[in-house]
């Protein structure tokens, strides 16, 4: 038995990436909300990843990539378009080398000095295109990791600390 954010409970089995096994899921998050108030919504996520497929069937507007840096591009010009109020961006490559290693190998490390890289591109866009506006951008994990004991590679999913607790990194501008 399960307990969901508003004290329901649940009775289903999660699977790995925080998603139910063999049900329909369709919790109302921040993205149903802006899209009441009227806000334009965008999810650019890379194909089939967690992103990609559990926030499906909203008034959003998805653009699914094949890899991180297509998920970079279409960010960028989305910013540039200016036809969203929120925008949210989703790269893979950590997760992935996580998965086939361990959260803190060279080539995860690598692969997070990659979304770093990126997130600073999409942030200077931000800053360029909206020099004259408020708003706020954030760099957010939707997990965190650990070692699964029985395999010695990354994973999550668990309610242990390592995988509930992350950090997040946000700012907030206001025109002068």
């Amino acid at each position: 038995m399960r307990r969901d954010a508003f004290g329901h409970t649940r009775l289903l089995r999660i699977d790995v990436h925080g998603r139910p096994s063999g049900h329909p899921w369709h919790p109302q998050v921040l993205f149903d909300a802006l899209s009441r108030a009227g806000r334009r919504v965008a999810i650019v996520a890379v194909e089939n990843s967690s992103i990609d497929l559990i926030f499906r069937n909203r008034r959003i507007d998805y653009f699914t990539e094949t890899h991180d840096e297509e998920v970079v591009e279409r960010t960028l010009n989305l910013v540039a378009a200016d036809q969203h109020d929120f925008i949210l961006a989703y790269q893979q490559e950590y997760d992935d080398k996580m998965h086939a290693t361990v959260p803190r190998s060279p080539e995860a490390l690598r692969a997070m000095a990659n979304h770093v890289r990126n997130f600073d591109r999409v942030a200077r866009a931000a800053r360029d295109r909206w020099a004259t506006t408020s708003y706020a951008i954030a760099f957010v994990s939707d997990h965190g990791t650990h070692i699964d004991p029985s395999t010695g590679r990354g994973t999550h999913g668990s309610n242990m600390a390592d995988d509930l607790e992350v950090r997040l990194f946000w700012g907030v501008h206001f025109p002068v």
